[in-house]
């Protein structure tokens, strides 16, 4: 829910916390390339309404999460509703999202 809200505040700080690192989509070769993708994709947005919907768990160990949730996106340029997967990893203390994949 914080990553949802920090993406509909376009809270970037807040929202890049939410990933890991060193994180990046398999599309981009690094971490800066893939948030200045985001921030442009975010920040010209207005209106941003995001719910996450069917949450599943599939996958749970002491350190690691993979889950699935149905992503309603909807801006006043845009909305889309899918499936996603999100791997969450314990990194110290903190659950950080690893891995984020739109399933077809």
């Amino acid at each position: 829910n914080e990553w949802a809200s920090s993406w509909r505040n376009k809270d970037f700080e807040k929202y890049f916390s939410s990933y890991e690192r060193n994180y990046h989509s398999l599309k981009f070769k690094s971490n800066n390339a893939w948030k200045n993708d985001r921030k442009n994709k975010i920040k010209n947005k207005n209106n941003i309404e995001i719910k996450i919907s069917n949450i599943k768990i599939i996958n749970y160990n002491n350190k690691d999460i993979l889950a699935q949730f149905t992503q309603s996106y909807n801006s006043d340029s845009f909305s889309d509703v899918v499936n996603k997967h999100f791997t969450i990893t314990l990194v110290g203390d903190v659950f950080k999202i690893t891995g984020e994949y739109t399933l077809k």
